[in-house]
């Protein structure tokens, strides 16, 4: 199947990341040359650029949230036990302050 008729028919949420980068750079040079000989560029063409941005940024995020909690995760297994007692002491305290106001 050709890229185009797979911009055609896309689904994103099947692709592979290196797919969807594939299927991103060609829809904007397919865009690109429409757009340099002044010709109308199909819907599917935009429609799918616009997918496969949103894909590509939002599993990007994803992956960064992932690995954030991960790191954190491994952080807080290799801090003191003293020191996770000092962090929970304030936020309690915090907590109880909030509390209070309210």
């Amino acid at each position: 199947m050709s890229l185009l008729n797979r911009l055609r028919s896309l689904k994103v949420e099947t692709l592979q990341p290196e797919d969807a980068i594939e299927l991103l750079v060609t829809a904007k040079a397919v865009k690109a040359e429409f757009d340099a000989r002044q010709m109308e560029v199909p819907d599917f063409i935009e429609q799918g650029i616009v997918q496969l941005n949103r894909e590509i940024s939002s599993r990007n995020a994803d992956n960064l949230e992932r690995r954030l909690a991960e790191l954190k995760a491994r952080r807080l297994s290799l801090t003191p036990r003293a020191e996770r007692l000092k962090e929970i002491d304030e936020e309690l305290a915090a907590l109880q302050a909030a509390k209070a106001k309210v």
